[in-house]
């Protein structure tokens, strides 16, 4: 689900420092056939998804355990102000 999210910033021109090519190359066709409201509606979908995984979902749970739940939940933050700008 995260994955899918940054494709989705990726569409949207926010894409994180080392996007794959492949990703790059998908979000330049997409955004070609798409118009900006469904962009729009995808990121507000993507946004409410990474939501709700850094809040309460089992991946949270995981990162809690490896001590390593305030990086993880500072880079989904970021992740949703792309997905949000």
């Amino acid at each position: 689900m995260i994955a899918a999210a940054e494709a989705v910033a990726t569409l949207k021109g926010a894409a994180p420092p080392a996007t794959p090519k492949q990703i790059a190359d998908w979000a330049s066709i997409i955004k070609s056939q798409s118009d900006a409201g469904s962009i729009h509606e995808m990121a507000a979908l993507a946004l409410r998804a990474v939501q709700r995984v850094r809040t309460n979902s089992e991946l949270k749970d995981l990162w809690l355990e490896a001590d390593g739940l305030n990086e993880w939940a500072a880079s989904l933050r970021e992740l949703e102000k792309r997905l949000s700008d």
